[in-house]
């Protein structure tokens, strides 16, 4: 059988939900079932096209969470350069550091095709908005 790398399953997964559909990675470590899902919620700008995705990094399931069998959702955002990389991590909204720092760790190594003003083409920085669903599933 076939494996995926994780990263071209992590950029099917955003540009599946870029499209309104939700992508969801299930793994196994040691025993412990789990999924990690990533969702593109929008681009702050407005006139602007959204970068899209050439290189996304999943993160890792944060080991104590994961054998507590705790899910949780991080809300952040990225600002992407106008090189597609990813300048600046925010999070917004997260149920603990380790979760924070597992989305943080993953996104800051993500690459873009960089946002382009609609009017003239220009390539531009932009904020998006994303959300890694950690979810822990019974073995």
């Amino acid at each position: 059988m076939k494996t995926t790398s994780k990263s071209v399953l992590a950029a099917i997964a955003l540009l599946c939900s870029a499209a309104g559909l939700r992508a969801v990675n299930d793994g196994l470590w040691m025993g412990f079932k789990y999924s990690v899902a990533v969702k593109y919620l929008g681009i702050a700008e407005k006139g602007v096209d959204a970068p899209q995705p050439k290189t996304v990094q999943m993160p890792e399931y944060p080991i104590a969470p994961m054998r507590a069998a705790v899910s949780g959702d991080v809300l952040f955002s990225v600002l992407v350069a106008e090189d597609g990389s990813v300048r600046e991590v925010k999070i917004e909204q997260s149920p603990g550091a380790e979760f924070a720092e597992a989305a943080k760790a993953a996104a800051v190594k993500w690459l873009f095709f960089p946002a382009r003003e609609r009017k003239d083409g220009r390539i531009v920085p932009a904020h998006l908005q994303c959300r890694f669903e950690f979810r822990a599933k019974e073995s």
